[in-house]
């Protein structure tokens, strides 16, 4: 092993696991659900233009995983690509098709034929109908602005997403004039725990090519640390299902929150006083480079903007700035001698 005065900070979710989806079920089943609270039933074997973009969001994250981007961000693309298209419903197939294959032009992913008739076939059983049911871009919309809002207060916690989805049920009753059930406002806040699954983790393992290039960065001699930010409970449960521990040690650090202090703070508590050879390496601007940056230490940015509140706000580094762009984890193993 290859001694180096290199330190790697690593962010852990959607830079070590993907994560992204591990809210985009939870809101799917919620837009099921208090759609079904509301929508007239359609023609038998047919759909409204919500049932119709759920199934085809719901139908993308099966058939591209972790390359599918968010719900919220899919659901806009079909409805900009309809728009675009003329908003008619024999052009509605046409918009669904358009947006799997700017989706899979985005991931680098040929599209494939059979995905191209499935979703086609879908676009076909449309059947435009009245419903007091909301549209679901701006159901997913009112969700996620919601839930943004909600971190000034709640931070990371486990508490927060499925509270935010109660009250998103709370505003659909109040904006329709319909007095909530309580029994559904529990159940809205049921489906946001689905969040939190353990087993989900275990199952999806760390994302491809992460062991190999953890293992490269090991042997040659790299001091690798984990600052993860989040609820305590959840991130301890995301870490233990995965084993990350066999890289890392007990030099991983759980927080509430992601900034130049507390970044400070950890490499304090690791006995780190020279900042000119710490790296910190996350897939957003927002919580992983700007702080960063901010507290002096250099930024490799893997993209992966994946939730609203990450997105909003966002600011790419002044030149002259430490700072790499990398299109996945494993070009570290390219850049490792640049560091």
């Amino acid at each position: 092993m290859v001694v180096t005065d290199l330190t790697l900070l690593f962010d852990y979710d959607d830079t070590l696991q993907e994560n992204q989806h591990d809210y985009s079920w939870p809101q799917l089943d919620f837009m099921k659900f208090v759609r079904g609270k509301f929508r007239t039933e359609s023609p038998n074997g047919h759909l409204d233009y919500g049932e119709a973009q759920l199934f085809f969001a719901e139908y993308m994250l099966r058939a591209l995983d972790f390359h599918a981007p968010d719900v919220q961000t899919m659901l806009k693309m079909v409805a900009e690509q309809h728009e675009s298209l003329g908003g008619a419903k024999e052009s509605f197939p046409d918009a669904l098709q358009a947006t799997y294959t700017t989706i899979c032009e985005g991931a680098h992913i040929t599209p494939n034929g059979v995905d191209i008739v499935s979703v086609l076939t879908l676009g076909k059983r449309v059947t435009p109908s009245q419903t007091r049911a909301p549209d679901v871009k701006t159901l997913i919309d009112l969700e996620a602005s919601i839930d943004s809002a909600r971190v000034k207060d709640l931070g990371f916690s486990k508490e927060r997403f499925p509270g935010s989805l109660r009250l998103a049920y709370l505003a659909v009753c109040e904006q329709l004039g319909v007095t909530p059930d309580e029994a559904d406002a529990r159940e809205a806040y049921r489906i946001g725990t689905e969040a939190f699954d353990v087993d989900n983790y275990r199952r999806k393992g760390l994302l491809k090519g992460v062991p190999e290039t953890l293992d490269y960065l090991a042997d040659r001699g790299a001091s690798m640390v984990l600052v993860t930010k989040g609820d305590r409970e959840v991130q301890k449960n995301k870490l233990a299902a995965t084993d990350v521990k066999r890289w890392f040690g007990d030099r991983m650090h759980i927080v509430p929150k992601k900034d130049a202090q507390v970044i400070h703070d950890v490499l304090e508590r690791e006995g780190i006083q020279d900042y000119s050879s710490v790296w910190h390496v996350g897939n957003g601007l927002k919580s992983d480079v700007e702080p960063a940056i901010s507290a002096g230490i250099g930024a490799i940015y893997i993209p992966r903007e994946t939730w609203h509140f990450e997105r909003s706000g966002a600011k790419r580094p002044e030149n002259g700035a430490r700072f790499i762009e990398l299109k996945r984890f494993s070009d570290l193993r390219q850049v490792y001698d640049l560091l």
